[in-house]
């Protein structure tokens, strides 16, 4: 999404089914600085893909991983900092009561002017029309999601009159190599019950309700 989004792949795309020819002059990763909201497993994935682009990355995390960090060559910034000082911002982090519309009108106004922002993550951390203004307005110069507050997507959601958008229908995770490792690190917990062991991907509060973990 981040190349799409600098090089204007969508728009260009969108163009040339229209029998039309434009020139339009995109930007590179390189030299900018990207965002990551969230330094878990996820982002530190999108990090290391980063390491080949020649540019600087900086992370937020309320709990961060300082070796991970210095191994990818990640800044970590406050939440503020990761915000107002990226090019561009991809949001990596659960949905909660206290994340809710996390990007709202005012946080996207404290946003460089011409940054883009992608959400992979959960819909409802977007207010999609304020990210619509933004993008109308032009103070953001694209942005890409994969989650909804709502899906599908309703057909007369503002976010659609948009232009250098990528959107995709919640299908981040939908490769057929992701299916089979989901499908064998289950078989493995399982056999790991089966055998007296504890599951090594299992989510402790749910663990703990099931007598697997003290």
């Amino acid at each position: 999404m981040m190349i799409d989004l600098l090089r204007q792949v969508m728009p260009l795309h969108k163009a040339m089914t229209k029998c039309r020819w434009p020139r339009l002059v995109g930007s590179e990763i390189k030299g900018k600085t990207v965002g990551l909201l969230g330094f878990g497993a996820i982002a530190k994935l999108v990090a290391k893909m980063l390491t080949g682009f020649d540019c600087h990355v900086v992370a937020y995390e309320l709990y961060p991983d300082t070796e991970a960090a210095e191994k990818l060559g990640v800044t970590l910034a406050t939440w503020e900092e990761v915000v107002t000082a990226s090019d561009i911002v991809s949001v990596h982090i659960p949905a909660t009561s206290e994340t809710y519309h996390m990007f709202n009108a005012e946080t996207i106004a404290s946003m460089k002017d011409g940054a883009c922002l992608i959400n992979c993550a959960r819909g409802a951390l977007i207010d999609l029309d304020a990210l619509a203004d933004a993008l109308l307005s032009g103070k953001l110069a694209g942005a890409g999601i994969d989650a909804f507050e709502v899906e599908p997507l309703p057909a007369d959601a503002k976010i659609l009159m948009c232009e250098n958008l990528v959107l995709t229908p919640h299908t981040g995770a939908e490769t057929a190599e992701s299916y089979q490792r989901v499908s064998i690190t289950a078989v493995k917990d399982i056999v790991r019950v089966l055998d007296g062991k504890e599951p090594e991907h299992l989510v402790k509060g749910l663990g703990i309700q099931m007598g697997l973990l003290r």
